[in-house]
């Protein structure tokens, strides 16, 4: 979350409603299409937008995904 938003600037909001499948690393995207808002929408509609996330924020992103997946199957064992 941390390297999204100082790379990205997203609101918090918009961070806080961000789950794997709004994040396509291999083609480099991150889709923000939510927000932790009441209705559940953007700030505005033109706050829905796909970002090119830069290869700092891949590499992290792809880390932490490995991390979490090994983290998980290890918890259901």
């Amino acid at each position: 979350m941390f390297v999204i938003s100082i790379t990205l600037g997203l609101r918090p909001g918009e961070l806080r409603k961000l789950t794997w499948d709004h994040v396509d690393l291999d083609r480099g995207v991150v889709h923000v299409w939510r927000s932790a808002s009441k209705s559940g929408d953007t700030k505005t509609p033109k706050s829905k937008r796909s970002l090119e996330l830069p290869k700092r924020a891949i590499a992290a992103l792809t880390v932490h995904k490995a991390t979490a997946s090994r983290s998980r199957r290890s918890a259901t064992l």
